[in-house]
């Protein structure tokens, strides 16, 4: 495979040079970018086909392994394992009432919002107790789908 060096403007006077894997020399940049171009729409237009078609088949496979209880599949071509975990957020219309009525200072800022590294520190110096703040989470379960 042959070596191109393609010039391309940066919006400045000088020109910045890619280096790209070329299966021929070609004389224009015109030319490489004719043959490569099309080549790169059909390859993405596959991508996005298998992407939307993997998505569908991921979520077939978490649903089906998830209300089957299982957490692993395996066949003679590939085997699949899921695995879950709880993401934490709050509620933080619920959090800044919480927390205003505890009357701790420096966590709500003047636009109504919370400082999570300011309530971090204040649940880490034990300023506050994460439990009076627990009714205030949302919790989100993700399933992931791992290829072993």
């Amino acid at each position: 495979m042959a070596r191109k060096l393609i010039g391309f403007e940066t919006g400045k006077e000088e020109t910045t040079l890619l280096e790209v894997d070329c299966p021929k020399i070609y004389n224009t940049d015109e030319e490489l970018l004719n043959e490569v171009v099309p080549r790169y729409v059909k390859n993405k237009e596959k991508l996005n086909e298998l992407t939307k078609s993997c998505d569908a088949d991921n979520k077939v496979i978490k649903k089906v392994l998830l209300n089957s209880k299982k957490n692993e599949h395996s066949t003679k071509k590939g085997s699949v394992t899921i695995s879950s975990y709880d993401k934490v957020s709050f509620d933080e219309n619920a959090l800044i009432n919480v927390l205003t009525d505890l009357k701790l200072k420096g966590i709500i800022k003047t636009k109504q919002y919370v400082d999570m590294d300011a309530l971090e520190k204040a649940i880490v110096e034990k300023k506050l107790d994460a439990k009076e703040i627990s009714k205030c989470q949302i919790i989100k379960t993700i399933v992931n789908l791992n290829i072993k």
